[in-house]
Formats: C-alpha cells, sequence, structure tokens
C-alpha cells in the first residue's frame, strides 16, 4: 500500500510517513506483545493509536468527493470524526499515563493501593470527559492529572485541542459561505491533469460537452483528466441542472471527476480558484440561446483577453 500510494504522487511518501506510518509504528509493537506475550499487560500499549485510521480513511474517502459536494454537513461529520479521534486518543493516552495499568514487565509487581485508586478513578468515561473539558478551557476542576508526565500531556492537549475546536468552527463557518455563494476551489493533484471551462453555457450545451469529452470510444484518453466548470453567478438554475444530471445513475462515475464552481474568468481571484494557470486546457463556451448575441460575444471577448492575460 505505501508503495502504490507513493507512486501516485509526489505526496505519498510525506503523507504516509506522517499518517499510516506514525500509526502502524505505535500499533505493531503493542499488538505483537499482547500476540507472544498472551494475557500480560505492560504499562504501555499504544493499539488505541489505530483508532486514527478512521480519520484516515474517511479522509481518503472526502478526497474523491467534488467540492460542489462538500457543504456544511460533510464539514461537520469531517470535524466530528476528527475531533472524536483526537479525544479518543489523548482520553485513553492520559488514562494509560495516570493509571499505568498491569503488572510491570518484564518482572511483576503488585500495584499499590493509590495506582488502584486512580485506576477506578481515570476510567474511559472519565478521561474522555477530561480531554472534552480541557479543549473546551471549561475547566471544571473536579479531576485532573496528578503525575508530571500527565500535567505535561495536559498541556499539549490544550494547545492542540483548542487549534482543532477554532479550525472546526472556521471551517464550518466557511462551509456555511461558500455553499451560499457557490464558491469553493478546485484541489490539483499531481497524478491528474483538468480542463477549465468558463462562459455561459446553457444546461444542453454542458451536457453535450460533457458526453463528448467523456465518451466511451476516447475513455482511455480521460482516465486521469478532472473538467472544472467555472459558471457564472447568476446561473445558479443551470448549476442546479447540472448537479442534477450527474445525481442520475448514468452519470454518478462522473461525479468525482467534474468540480462545478461559480465565479466570473474576469476576476483573477477566481481563476486561480479553479487552478487556471495549472490547465491542460480552457473553453469559453457561449449561450447560444442569448437574447442578444452582440452583447454575449463582447463579454465572451473580455473573458478571453483575462484568461490570456
Amino acid at each position: 500500500v505505501w508503495l502504490y500510494d507513493s507512486a501516485n504522487s509526489s505526496g505519498g511518501v510525506s503523507g504516509i510517513s506522517i499518517t499510516r506510518l506514525a500509526v502502524d509504528c505505535a500499533v505493531v509493537p503493542s499488538v505483537l506483545f499482547r500476540w507472544f506475550s498472551g494475557s500480560q499487560l505492560s504499562h504501555f500499549s499504544f493499539s488505541y493509536v489505530a483508532s486514527l485510521r478512521v480519520y484516515g480513511l474517511w479522509c481518503a474517502f472526502r478526497s474523491t468527493l467534488s467540492i460542489y459536494r462538500q457543504g456544511v454537513a460533510l464539514q461537520l461529520v469531517h470535524a466530528g470524526i476528527a475531533l472524536a479521534s483526537f479525544v479518543f486518543c489523548m482520553a485513553m493516552f492520559v488514562q494509560q499515563v495516570e493509571t499505568l495499568t498491569g503488572p510491570t514487565w518484564p518482572i511483576p509487581a503488585a500495584p499499590s493501593f493509590a495506582n488502584v485508586m486512580q485506576a477506578q478513578r481515570w476510567d474511559l468515561a472519565s478521561s474522555v470527559y477530561f480531554v472534552l473539558l480541557t479543549i473546551t478551557t471549561v475547566g471544571y476542576g473536579d479531576l485532573w492529572p496528578r503525575s508530571v508526565l500527565g500535567q505535561l500531556l495536559t498541556v499539549v492537549i490544550t494547545t492542540v485541542g483548542i487549534f482543532l475546536v477554532l479550525r472546526t468552527a472556521h471551517g464550518a463557518f466557511d462551509a456555511a459561505r461558500l455553499g451560499m455563494g457557490g464558491g469553493g476551489h478546485y484541489e490539483r493533484k499531481t497524478s491528474c491533469k483538468h480542463v477549465v471551462v468558463a462562459g455561459t453555457p446553457s444546461y444542453q450545451v454542458l451536457c453535450d460537452f460533457v458526453q463528448e469529452l467523456y465518451h466511451e470510444d476516447h475513455m482511455h484518453e480521460a482516465d486521469d483528466l478532472n473538467l472544472v466548470l467555472l459558471l457564472n453567478p447568476a446561473m445558479r438554475s443551470t448549476v442546479q441542472a447540472m448537479k442534477a444530471y450527474f445525481g442520475k445513475v448514468q452519470n454518478r462515475h462522473l461525479r468525482h471527476r467534474v468540480w462545478i464552481l461559480q465565479g466570473s474568468a474576469l476576476k483573477r481571484r477566481d481563476l486561480d480558484r479553479v487552478s487556471y494557470k495549472d490547465c491542460t486546457m480552457a473553453w469559453l463556451l457561449p449561450n447560444v440561446y442569448a437574447s442578444d448575441p452582440e452583447r454575449e460575444d463582447v463579454e465572451n471577448a473580455m473573458r478571453a483577453l483575462a484568461m490570456r492575460r
């Protein structure tokens, strides 16, 4: 899996070393120790870090979705999964540090009365409760770490947790703003090419263009080709119609390859959102049903000049 991901993109090596490889390095020694030692426990077992794989799998699935499908609900689900993974891992780590459950290894020793009382207090529920109160800066003070390592760990949890909470809130507000304004951006992938379509085309023109671009006669040439539509903000009905078009059963295989954004080719900011400088090709499609064809031609000429700059 590591070699496959690394071959797909230049960022595969760094991404795996930060996520997948780090998790496996923490989980595998713990699993192997439990396998060879039978039921014997050790002071430190990092098998709970495997819960971070849930977040990794979710991110992999989320990256396959088009930007116009990543609305407020999906953003909230993403934030919830990220926070849940972080809270669970940190809660288990705090509980582990504060209790040190199990006999010492390799020399067994009976736990002291203080450790037994700590083990009864620092269970999973109370540890999650402590982490949630810490990252939300509530801090009732009814539960706190008593070991030096636990207190240092609390500082790290507080810093990272507050950052995640603020990032979650910002992401939710940003998703709501982009959803109402038809915003977003195309995240260019190193393993894929993309083309940009701008202008004021009608729904039928866009459907014909998509069908021709991904026609089965030359589908093998478009295996790594994504389509980014930059439509005028006034074309809300066309945007909704295109979303319904890609929602049909026969067109669902194209949903992860088409991005629908709203903006103007006259604005440099909107061209940057569609990664215009990195696109393989760009088209300007007119509205053939416009009531004023001369004005339509002038506006498209201005869009072409703006894109050429």
